[in-house]
């Protein structure tokens, strides 16, 4: 496992499916379903279900198909399958450039762009293609498209999401901390400061006491760390990466005539400014006397449609067969959420990197310290479980 590599977490799942199921019983949930043009139908986006195309109309298809003929018909050097690692040339392109000259225009403008840009805020034209999955679209090949114009239409894996059997998704996290607080070899330590930590001596103070240590696996901040370490970064310091602000509502649905019977949704039209809906009761599959929804949008757009007006957001939520009468309780947050990478941001992020791993051999960066792009849960679980797997066998 290399967590630089891009697409390399998928080899590891089945590992993270293991270890979890130590800790909690999950199931599988109903693949997403999309809203495109009022109608619901399969998700493309997550799922890479491509029955939507055939909802488009004739006109549509056809630029389309035409598009994709040209692209498989001619040599492409920003070909998907070149998008292995942080060095190719996804990197150094665009994203609506890699989406054009793979998906072809018609189908950009229709499906990547209007998601995305209602996700970070932000167009295709602003971010290196080898992170369009910040903004959760996809970087079909143009054969595959293409085959969904023929009588053998190329039929992708299908993803998969998992969900706990418990009211809420990190409920395991809270075994794995009650499974490590009751290992006898396990001390646990809240009081812990940067300018506790000495690297050069192998220390850490703490109100606990002065404890030593040979290894230390650092999950936290990697500029942070730089910092301490007074590592010379000269004018590699913006390490930071910017966020796209974010607004999400939690509502609490009156269970008896159950509205919303969908586990997840995501939405690409501009009639509403939620991205994606989650009944997190439904997606937990445990049965309470209410349901709890989520629904996620970008800050501008809450603001643009005014949905602190009731009346507004009372008409909004109808997409989603949810009535405002429904409601028992609602409670609306903001904050700066899904980040939006860079390929400077990355150069420097990676050159800091290098120079603790040169300079400091004892510590293992992992988590967001780990790798520019593999910050997820599924990441940290494998980068953890690979430490412990050296640890036991040196």
């Amino acid at each position: 496992y290399d967590p630089s590599l891009k697409n390399n977490l998928g080899r590891y799942v089945d590992f993270v499916k293991k270890y979890l199921s130590e800790f909690t019983d999950f199931h599988r949930l109903s693949q997403p379903r999309m809203f495109f043009n009022g109608d619901l139908c399969d998700d493309l986006l997550l799922t890479n279900k491509f029955d939507v195309l055939s909802r488009l109309s004739l006109a549509q298809q056809q630029a389309i198909k035409k598009e994709l003929e040209f692209i498989t018909s001619n040599d492409n050097k920003v070909h998907p399958s070149l998008k292995t690692n942080q060095d190719s040339i996804h990197s150094k392109i665009s994203f609506y450039e890699a989406s054009c000259k793979n998906h072809g225009t018609t189908f950009h403008e229709l499906f990547v762009e209007p998601f995305f840009q209602k996700v970070l805020r932000i167009s295709t034209k602003n971010i290196p293609s080898i992170f369009h999955r910040a903004g959760w679209t996809p970087l079909f090949y143009p054969e595959t498209l293409l085959s969904q114009f023929s009588n053998t239409p190329q039929k992708l894996k299908p993803t998969y999401f998992y969900y706990p059997n418990s009211t809420y998704f990190g409920s395991f996290i809270e075994s794995i901390e009650n499974k490590l607080t009751s290992c006898s070899n396990v001390k646990i330590i809240k009081s812990f400061q940067m300018k506790d930590l000495d690297l050069s001596c192998g220390k850490v103070a703490s109100l606990e006491g002065k404890i030593k240590f040979d290894k230390i696996a650092w999950g936290s901040d990697i500029a942070a760390l730089a910092d301490h370490l007074k590592i010379d970064m000269h004018e590699e310091t913006d390490l930071k990466k910017k966020r796209a602000n974010t607004t999400m509502c939690f509502l609490k649905l009156h269970r008896e005539n159950r509205d919303f019977m969908h586990e997840i949704i995501t939405d690409l039209d501009s009639d509403s400014p939620f991205y994606r809906v989650t009944n997190q009761t439904l997606c937990s599959n445990i049965n309470n006397s209410y349901d709890q929804v989520i629904m996620e949008s970008s800050t501008e757009g809450w603001q643009e449609f005014d949905l602190d007006n009731q009346s507004i957001f009372s008409k909004v939520i109808k997409k989603y067969d949810i009535s405002f009468k429904s409601i028992l309780s609602y409670d609306v947050k903001s904050f700066s959420g899904m980040s939006i990478p860079s390929s400077l941001a990355m150069e420097r992020f990676n050159k800091t990197k290098i120079k603790i791993e040169e300079q400091f051999p004892q510590v293992f960066l992992i988590g967001k310290s780990s790798g520019y792009d593999s910050n997820t849960l599924n990441d940290q679980i494998i980068q953890s479980l690979k430490i412990a797997a050296q640890e036991e066998s040196s």
